[in-house]
């Protein structure tokens, strides 16, 4: 304590000093104007005077990588603060020989800096702009549809999941304007259902590390809405396009994107998508994950009469002071929803704005439920509650745009390998179709079966879109009314003359009577009627058509009849192809899968596949019907042998540890539980018992080519191979001395036949 005592008075005195010779000094020099001193204060300060004397004319693609931006010198203050606050040390501490703080004298330095970099903006010198580009809709829309179009190369018949998550991973991150961390740090139980949207819960931020009260008015929650509309960005349907993709079998954590570092994932993946020949223009080159925080909160603040810029600003987990806890976290979460369902793509100036999403009657969540939640998803059972809420809005939208996404996604794609395709075997589509006709429900304001009703919609919006629809419904009336009068008016004398004609000339003449006349009356009392019931009639139409939902896809359907093969007389669960002279259950061109996880090529073995042909989608029937004549390739016909092998081998300890006999048939009630019996025990076997335990993800994702390979594998090791080798040597010298042995009894009997039976005797 002395010596800091001693310490602290020699600075103090060593201050005292240093002030009385800056007084001294200060009463030396000339007075200068205080503008030019400020200014020459500033260039002090400022360690990039080098480039006060560059040349004017330099690009500013060229000068960006030589001047250091605002927005990065800000960034090294935040790290060197915490820093200091890391190692216990306070940053606002007077310890400078000035007098001032480090904190005080390095923003002085950036702000004079920032007229620095402001002068060399307006000169041309360096590039308008910092950072990342900000995102409009129309590109957000475009990066959505590229995702789902990502393709691997040629060889690679099966694709992964790569496609789903850059899609799910884009709409979450526009959707709740966040950056690309949080998509590390999704679990299942920060997912929950209520009402017409989603809650999703962000625990952790930049600037909200505390992550406390974390309820439905918590500003933490965000609320995510529904486009129908718009399935090419609507973030319920890429939410749940991931979340029925995805392979969670016996998986005990809860992340929601799995697997580890999904920011860099994510990266790689928006690098893939810009860097295709069509996204070489200039207004992608700066575009990156932070891009869709950037857009998605421009796109808010641009509305004219849109939410409030404190919604806004909290939805972006913007600092808003001491408030954003104390008092802004206990208002109800209305204007939180207007964001989303803007966000979500739903226009404000359409009366659809306050559409619901698309939701399971009561009748067709009863069939839902017979069935069983966990024959459409892996891992039902060990979901949170929360997240079980969402799952039948999840298949309500796949189920509801079943039709889009036949045209978004190619039949061999990783999506139509998903359980929620193979509930019904091959009359899975068809049962599928039947529920989006008959059990999907699609309406606008309320429900009035279930009793949903849209959140989020103010009432301004409402009364535009209302009177919006008024006044275009009065004006298609008031025209309709128009045409048909006009119609009417100018058709009806011509209709009397030739009525009267027809029915009362004679010889040129035309005779009158009262009962004539009264006839006359009564053919033009009907025809009046009959005209002005047509106009009342259109009127009402137009005005039932302006009030119900548009209509926002296109319904078809169909289903395939059962067909005997003619060669092998086994009935096929699908349709029939005639090439070559014969009956085939797969067309001329059919690729059979090459790089296919087990478990999907367990269910197009099982249960068969939808393959869209010219254009029209047609049933594949099961995969194991196939034989090597239906195939045109011979790399393909040994695929089919790879693959005959590996399904045998997972039915058979299939079969044993589900206690299937061999009279009942694999369909789409046992497939599932039989490969999960059988493909666990021949990974333990061929790979070791604890090999899925420690890798089961891999072994999830394994293809069926390099189970075939383990199997293949299974003698081949250095020990097998030399007793191979040594057993193969043991025969070789017993089939010489045979050989010898056989020789030289030949030539005996050649030589002395008297002696033959003595020699086979003894050969013998």
């Amino acid at each position: 304590e002395e010596q800091e005592d001693q310490e602290e008075q020699e600075d103090q005195e060593e201050q005292e000093d240093q002030e009385d010779q800056e007084d001294d000094d200060q009463e030396d020099e000339d007075q200068e104007d205080d503008g030019d001193h400020e200014d020459e204060e500033e260039q002090q300060d400022d360690p990039h005077n080098v480039h006060e004397g560059e040349n004017e004319d330099i690009s500013g693609y060229q000068a960006s990588k030589r001047t250091l931006s605002l927005g990065a010198l800000q960034g090294y203050k935040s790290a060197l603060k915490a820093y200091y606050r890391d190692r216990n040390v306070a940053f606002d501490a007077t310890g400078m020989p000035s007098g001032s703080t480090l904190n005080d004298r390095l923003s002085r330095l950036i702000k004079g800096y920032g007229r620095v970099v402001t002068q060399k903006k307006s000169t041309g010198v360096m590039k308008l702009k910092e950072g990342k580009s900000v995102l409009a809709v129309r590109e957000y829309g475009i990066i959505c549809e590229k995702m789902t179009q990502i393709r691997s190369d040629t060889m690679a018949r099966e694709i992964g999941s790569t496609g789903l998550f850059g899609f799910a991973g884009t709409t979450i991150m526009w959707n709740c304007c966040c950056r690309s961390e949080t998509l590390d740090i999704l679990h299942l139980e920060h997912f929950d259902w209520e009402n017409d949207c989603l809650k999703l819960t962000i625990l952790k931020t930049k600037m909200d590390q505390g992550g406390v009260d974390a309820d439905i008015f918590s500003p933490r929650t965000r609320h995510i809405f529904a486009a129908p509309n718009k399935p090419m960005s609507c973030p319920i349907l890429a939410i749940a396009l991931y979340a029925f993709s995805q392979t969670r079998m016996r998986i005990s954590h809860t992340k929601f994107f799995l697997g580890n570092d999904q920011k860099q994932r994510f990266g790689q993946v928006l690098r893939r998508v810009l860097s295709t020949e069509d996204m070489q223009e200039e207004v992608w080159r700066d575009v990156g994950s932070h891009s869709f925080r950037k857009g998605s909160v421009t796109h808010l603040l641009g509305i004219p009469g849109g939410p409030v810029s404190t919604s806004i600003f909290q939805r972006a987990s913007w600092s808003l002071g001491n408030t954003k806890d104390r008092y802004i976290g206990t208002v109800e979460p209305g204007n939180d929803q207007y964001c989303g369902r803007i966000l979500a793509g739903n226009n404000t100036k359409s009366e659809n704005f306050d559409v619901l999403p698309p939701h399971f009657t009561r009748e067709g969540l009863a069939r839902i439920n017979d069935i069983g939640m966990h024959k459409f998803i892996d891992g039902y059972d060990t979901f949170p509650d929360s997240y079980k809420r969402c799952l039948p809005m999840f298949l309500a939208q796949i189920v509801y745009h079943l039709d889009r996404l036949k045209d978004m996604f190619p039949s061999h794609h990783f999506l139509w390998g998903s359980p929620v395709f193979a509930v019904k075997g091959s009359r899975t589509m068809q049962f599928l179709q039947e529920l989006k006709e008959h059990h999907i429900s699609v309406c606008r304001g309320e429900c009035e079966e279930c009793g949903m009703t849209c959140s989020g919609v103010p009432m301004h919006v409402m009364n535009v879109a209302e009177i919006r629809k008024l006044r275009e419904s009065q004006e298609q009336g008031t025209k309709l009314l128009h045409d048909t009068v006009l119609n009417v008016s100018t058709s009806l004398p011509q209709d009397i003359y030739e009525l009267i004609i027809r029915n009362f000339e004679v010889n040129g003449a035309i005779p009158l009577a009262q009962r004539d006349l009264e006839k006359l009356r009564e053919d033009l009392t009907s025809m009046m009627n009959t005209g002005f019931s047509e106009i009342m009639q259109g009127l009402l139409t137009s005005r039932l058509r302006m009030q119900g939902p548009e209509e926002l896809t296109g319904r078809g359907g169909g289903g395939e009849l059962p067909i005997i093969d003619d060669r092998t007389g086994i009935l096929i669960e699908g349709e029939t192809f005639t090439w070559g002279g014969m009956q085939h259950p797969v067309p001329q061109g059919f690729i059979f899968p090459q790089k296919t996880p087990c478990k999907s090529m367990w269910q197009k073995w099982h249960l068969g596949q939808e393959e869209k042909i010219n254009g029209e989608w047609k049933r594949i029937g099961p995969l194991k019907r196939l034989e090597g004549t239906d195939l045109v390739c011979a790399n393909m016909k040994k695929n089919l042998c790879k693959a005959k092998a590996v399904m045998l081998a997972i039915e058979v300890m299939g079969r044993r540890l589900a206690n299937l006999s061999t009279d009942i048939g694999i369909d789409h009630e046992n497939y599932s539980e039989c490969f999960n019996h059988g493909y666990v025990e021949l990974v333990k076997e061929k790979y070791g018992p604890n090999a899925w335990k420690k890798q089961r993800k891999r072994f999830t994702e394994l293809s069926y080519t390099t189970m075939y390979k383990r199997l293949c594998r299974s003698n081949t090791g250095r020990k097998n191979k030399r007793k191979r080798n040594a057993v193969a040597n043991r025969d070789e010298g017993v089939r010489r001395v045979r050989r010898i042995d056989a020789a030289r009894s030949l030539t005996q009997q050649t030589h002395s036949p008297l002696h033959s039976d003595v020699d086979m005797e003894s050969s013998d």
